[in-house]
């Protein structure tokens, strides 16, 4: 047969995961000579031989690519034979300013790695951070690229003979795999006291299991950075975990041994376990069983658990050495700090809140919490749904419509994450947080630059949120001199992020719910329903405007905007109906002066927040009068609304023009619980009420603009309730619904929609 010589450019998650041995054996095997290094592009390699093997080898090589490759493009080009026969592997070449290289996000260990973990005979057995090419961290120790280990944080750690002879045979599982370490040459891991103190122990990772099952705190440095941790069975120690920490309410999440351990304290269906043991390892929001081993203060008042499994060896080696069903493992921070990732910041901020330190000296680069999902269900199946995406996931590129010059978008400023596009890719940040705090502004900017960096772009205009305040729209400014800029409204942001990651481009109905966003017109919105076409919307109609006394205040002191609303909803018929219920009974002169200021027009920002309406409502039924962390009384209402199973009554609402009135279901509320109504039916019947007039006024807003597709967009949509009645409700109208799978629903998705926006401003025409 003739000889054939093929040149073959692979672009995608191609390096750092084991694809050059890959195609080094399906080379060999086929009997092939040629090339292959990884390139500024991916990977490019050249294989020659005779033409049917050629072609058998491109034919494997797109289908059955290694289990962690994701290959974005295949570029075949025929070439001249040279008469090459061996097949070698070369040094990777520098990286072109058109760089189209992705990173790998970072890898759970595998099952190879964790039986060499457990074996007494293997050089590793119980060395925390023991990894492969199909294992190990890769975003969080990356500084450049390509993806080679002088360019990551463990070129500081030469190795040893036995690890480099095993880093450069091809034959070899660690063949290239970056992070390769033994105890002979890589990093160590000690146990600290509270000072910083080393405490003399053979066996850190196991004398620190044996302190948690004691009922001691403490600081666990991970993979991209530090873990609080106590024994989730413990209510003492987590409740001292709750105080130390500032957080008395927000549900904690747990990491088990194993899917056996998750199933003594959650329910686990066939799709949670695929996720949980998949080699991301999210948190994932699994629903509590009532009479599991976990303390009932590890989820506060949430019938859900966020449950994850070990995903570095240190982890593993600290849960098979703790009789504990479960340990606490939750951000090592302090309120509204960034993740701590440093030990000397760690001493400093955390020595008064545990009671000792489990550090490391592998250098974290990029810091990353852990990702947390959920499983929603409608349409008669069920979809992942992000509510933080950061370790595993990120930087995993996400598809857009189409390309265009680089542009970076900031988020706004509550679970912030920033994105830069490159080409037709966006690629997302791992999640910032929230920026009142200064840390977290300044980390902002800085994991903003680091994304330019890391991609080789230079983007040419910058989006940020309408909202003049907020630190992301300051930072725009002066973030990239020289560079456009673009302020979009959050809402508008929201439906294009639902749009993009759905490869919707053209025009749209969008319905985006949640807490707060800066309107054009100066309120404060949030319950909104408009028509989205790129760059330009119209607000076709809205949840009715209810004053916000106290402005902020409202959103963590419920019981304000359940004075707005009842003011607003009982009119003359208040003062009777009002000594009954929450908001007042607890607060009577303050109520009084609150609810007088509700009613004088122009003393109050006004809202049209589904998050605040849900509040009120929280606060009508007695379930939150306080909130200490954001949607609390939103989830407490939807917890409630899940106990009463699946009413279908809904409540009467109208629709006056544009403005969508709740009130008369919020009278009809009023007055069935002072009748001795439950808060949980009457919470379902709301949830009914809300979903129903969404749907209806999208339905007739659909019929009148001629345009079926709805995006579905907002912090709002992580209610599993609500997504399921807008979800199924628009479906039977014979709408077509778009929700969210690859970014938050919540604004930690802002920025994927603001960074298509800005791809759009570029490729529209000047005036």
């Amino acid at each position: 047969m003739a000889r054939q010589r093929l040149r073959v450019t692979v672009e995608g998650v191609v390096q750092g995961v084991g694809f050059r041995p890959f195609v080094h054996r399906l080379a060999t095997r086929l009997g092939l000579g040629g090339t292959v290094r990884n390139s500024g592009d991916g990977v490019t390699l050249e294989v020659e031989g005779e033409d049917g093997a050629t072609d058998r080898f491109v034919e494997e090589l797109r289908r059955e690519p290694p289990p962690l490759a994701e290959l974005r493009s295949v570029d075949v080009e025929a070439l001249a034979p040279l008469g090459e026969v061996a097949f070698c592997v070369l040094t990777s070449s520098a990286a072109t300013t058109a760089s189209r290289i992705l990173v790998p996000p970072d890898v759970a260990t595998c099952p190879a790695c964790l039986e060499e973990l457990r074996d007494p005979s293997n050089r590793r057995y119980r060395y925390p951070f023991i990894n492969c090419t199909d294992c190990g961290p890769r975003f969080t120790i990356i500084e450049a690229l390509p993806y080679d280990r002088p360019q990551t944080g463990m070129k500081g750690f030469e190795l040893c003979p036995d690890c480099r002879r095993e880093y450069t045979s091809i034959s070899d599982r660690r063949y290239h795999a970056q992070p390769v370490a033994c105890p002979r040459c890589g990093p160590r891991v000690w146990l600290a006291d509270p000072r910083g103190e080393a405490v003399d122990t053979p066996d850190p990772p196991g004398q620190a299991a044996r302190r948690l099952e004691r009922g001691e705190i403490g600081a666990i440095r991970g993979l991209g950075g530090f873990h609080l941790a106590c024994d989730g069975s413990s209510a003492a120690a987590v409740e001292r975990l709750r105080e130390r920490k500032r957080r008395p309410h927000k549900p904690f999440a747990v990491m088990a041994r194993d899917v056996d351990a998750v199933r003594r304290f959650a329910r686990l269906g066939p799709e949670e376990r695929e996720i949980l043991e998949g080699w991301r390892r999210p948190i994932v929001l699994l629903e509590a069983l009532p009479d599991g081993p976990l303390c009932a203060a590890v989820g506060g008042s949430s019938a859900w658990v966020g449950a994850m499994l070990p995903y570095t060896p240190l982890h593993q080696l600290l849960l098979e050495s703790a009789a504990c069903p479960a340990l606490v493992m939750t951000s090592g921070n302090l309120r509204d700090e960034p993740i701590i990732c440093e030990p000397d910041e760690a001493l400093a901020k955390l020595g008064g809140v545990v009671d000792f330190f489990l550090l490391h000296d592998r250098p974290i680069v990029n810091r990353a919490d852990d990702s947390v999902v959920a499983l929603m269900s409608a349409a008669g199946a069920r979809s992942v749904s992000p509510v933080r995406r950061s370790r595993g996931y990120v930087p995993a590129p996400i598809a857009l419509p189409r390309g265009g010059p680089s542009v970076l978008a900031l988020g706004a400023d509550l679970k912030n994450t920033c994105c830069v596009t490159r080409g037709d890719q966006a690629l997302c940040s791992q999640h910032v947080g929230d920026l009142e705090h200064p840390d977290a502004a300044d980390l902002l900017g800085d994991t903003a630059r680091r994304l330019c960096t890391l991609f080789g772009v230079s983007p040419e205009l910058v989006v940020y949120d309408l909202h003049p305040d907020y630190h992301s729209s300051r930072l725009a400014a002066e973030l990239l001199p020289g560079a456009a800029t673009l302020a979009l409204q959050h809402h508008h942001a929201h439906a294009l992020s639902c749009l993009a990651e759905n490869l919707h481009d053209g025009p749209a109905l969008a319905l985006t719910l949640d807490g707060t966003g800066h309107g054009t017109d100066g309120a404060v919105w949030g319950g909104e329903l408009l028509r989205v076409d790129g760059l330009d919307f119209d607000r076709l109609a809205h949840l009715r405007y209810l004053p916000l006394p106290g402005g902020d205040r409202a959103a963590r002191e419920p019981w304000r905007m359940a004075l707005a609303v009842l003011g607003q909803a009982l009119g003359p018929r208040l003062p009777d109906a009002a000594r009954a219920l929450p908001p007042f009974s607890a607060r009577p002169e303050l109520a009084a002066a609150v609810l007088a200021l509700a009613g004088r027009p122009g003393a109050c920002p006004l809202t049209s927040s589904t998050g605040r309406l849900f509040d009120a409502v929280a606060s009508l039924l007695g379930l939150r009068q306080e909130a200490t962390f954001e949607g609390q009384a939103a989830m407490e209402l939807e917890e409630a609304a899940r106990a009463a199973g699946d009413l279908s009554e809904s409540f009467p609402w109208r629709r006056v023009g544009d403005t969508i009135d709740l009130l008369p279901a919020v009278a009809r509320l009023v007055d069935e619980r002072l009748e001795g109504r439950s808060a949980a039916e009457l919470a379902r019947v709301f949830h009914n009420t809300l979903a129903a007039a969404l749907v209806e006024t999208s339905a007739e807003l659909a019929r009148i603009t001629g345009i079926a597709t709805v995006a579905l967009s907002g912090g709002a949509l992580q209610s599993r309730i609500l997504h399921r009645l807008l979800v199924d409700g628009l479906q039977e109208r014979g709408l077509r619904p778009l929700w969210q799978t690859r970014v938050p629903p919540n604004d930690g998705g802002l920025s994927l929609g603001q960074a298509w926006a800005g791809l759009l401003r570029l490729a529209r025409p000047a005036p």
